[in-house]
């Protein structure tokens, strides 16, 4: 028998076999509706921040192939859809009702609680110099709600309060940095009620004991994440309809390689390294979580 011609055979079936970390069943895309976050007033201010987290809210959600965005942003404000609401399809029927001509599975709905901003002058001290001078710092701080609710049925599914404070020596960079943390709080909270798929796709490097070093995770330029940002790992525990969510280690992020980012395996405890390793070993259901300050 003529073994040289298995060996391009061989090659050939193992070129076409499936990546057995990478590979993942392709799930169908989810379609969801957005209503335009509401404010808990007319003033100027509270608007502009309520249709902020309108947009943020449907970016987060498009940047992913996960999901099918519906969105009404801007649907009060013209003639088609306010004579698409008169339809018999329409009139009468409840929120998530109007949605189901849509094709839409799940709904989310917005609420702006708060807004609330100042200016305050504070000391602030050089450590290196020892010089002592006055800032202006900018506070703002927002409360705000999603609600998520299954279509077809008119249910909540689940419903999160949301607090998100900020401090800088900037009103610019407050604003920004609102943005940036709010945007971070709803991608998590994709993670936990949406299923998305934020998670480690394989070990890159491993210690002397053959524990992860550095992994891989499946977002990016598209999480908008950045190098040195900090990452948690948690294990997922379904028991009945509830979720157990049992933290593993911490994440930071080296090197954005487009939609996927290098990660060292941070470990303030020594075994935080060895337990990632367990949890992977075991085939654990592991998600990737944005750090976020305390709400």
């Amino acid at each position: 028998m003529n073994t040289s011609a298995l060996v391009p055979l061989a090659l050939f079936f193992a070129l076409l076999a499936p990546n057995s970390i990478l590979a993942q069943e392709k799930k169908p895309q989810m379609v969801i509706a957005v209503e335009p976050v509401t404010a808990p007033n007319t003033q100027p201010e509270n608007v502009a921040v309520a249709q902020q987290l309108t947009d943020l809210i449907t970016r987060v959600l498009q940047r992913t192939k996960q999901f099918q965005v519906v969105s009404n942003v801007h649907a009060d404000a013209t003639k088609q859809e306010r004579e698409r609401q008169k339809t018999s399809d329409y009139a009468g029927g409840k929120t998530a009702d109007q949605y189901v001509v849509d094709g839409a599975d799940k709904l989310l709905i917005g609420k702006l609680t708060s807004v609330q901003a100042k200016q305050q002058d504070e000391p602030y001290k050089n450590l290196i110099t020892g010089e002592t001078k006055t800032v202006n710092y900018t506070y703002i701080q927002v409360l705000f709600t999603l609600e998520l609710l299954d279509v077809a049925h008119n249910t909540s599914i689940s419903a999160e309060n949301f607090k998100v404070p900020i401090k800088s020596n900037s009103p610019g960079g407050a604003y920004d940095e609102l943005m940036k943390q709010c945007g971070r709080r709803v991608s998590n909270w994709m993670v936990k009620n949406l299923d998305h798929d934020f998670r480690i796709v394989q070990v890159e490097t491993r210690n002397k004991k053959g524990y992860p070093k550095t992994v891989l995770i499946n977002g990016g330029t598209n999480m908008d994440l950045q190098t040195n940002e900090q990452l948690q790992v948690v294990e997922i525990q379904r028991i009945g309809e509830s979720i157990r969510e049992i933290p593993v280690c911490m994440l930071s992020v080296s090197q954005v390689q487009g939609e996927f980012s290098v990660c060292n395996v941070v470990s303030l405890f020594g075994s935080d390294i060895e337990k990632l390793h367990q949890r992977l070993e075991a085939k654990a259901e592991l998600k990737v979580w944005f750090k976020t300050e305390a709400q």
